[in-house]
């Protein structure tokens, strides 16, 4: 009874999100900007099951709401970043040591094989994410991995860091746009508890 109660409460908020969006799996299974699901099998997304944000910080704006889909490009990933990088800093040692790049570029669209691009131009071409940072799967997306040292809340064991772009940026805001993101993904199944 106690399930039947919860399947009909997801039910009535899942039906008309997906009926204003037209497929109910886009609303459930990740999807990349591409529309393809993650995982999928036969595709080639079938190998990536996770999503991963460009950037996370975009994704408060309030059309997120309206929209269920955060205004940055989203691919699928076959697994979440485990340390810091930015794309500058995989740029310069690029010539000697490929190793960052290699690493960092598992995250970019699959179309982008060489960091060579000015960082103004990659970000124009939405080629890659600024900046990568430890993450962890939670409904199939990648999430910041955040912990507390001492009761400071940190991500990948740092309260700051370099955002890829100039400038620094903290945990608690990066907890911020990450909360505002499982919001929305949770109100879609109807189940809150799990947001950070």
């Amino acid at each position: 009874m106690v399930i039947q109660g919860h399947l009909i409460q997801i039910s009535r908020d899942l039906l008309p999100t997906a009926w204003v969006h037209g497929d109910p799996r886009k609303v459930v299974f990740p999807t990349d900007s591409e529309g393809h699901f993650c995982g999928q099998k036969g595709t080639p997304t079938e190998n990536k099951s996770i999503l991963f944000y460009f950037n996370l910080f975009s994704c408060t704006s309030p059309s997120v709401m309206v929209n269920l889909q955060c205004p940055t490009t989203q691919i699928c990933v076959s697994k979440c970043p485990e340390k810091f990088l930015t794309y500058v800093g995989t740029q310069f040692p690029y010539r000697k040591d490929k190793g960052s790049w290699t690493y960092f570029s598992q995250f970019c669209k699959s179309s982008f094989a060489k960091p060579e691009k000015t960082l103004s131009q990659m970000i124009m071409d939405d080629d890659c994410p600024t900046v990568i940072f430890p993450s962890r799967p939670l409904l199939q997306r990648c999430f910041p991995d955040f912990s507390f040292v001492n009761g400071t809340l940190t991500v990948g064991n740092k309260t700051v860091f370099e955002d890829g772009k100039g400038s620094t940026r903290n945990a608690t805001e990066l907890r911020a746009a990450a909360k505002y993101v499982c919001k929305i993904l949770i109100s879609s199944f109807g189940a809150s508890h799990y947001c950070i």
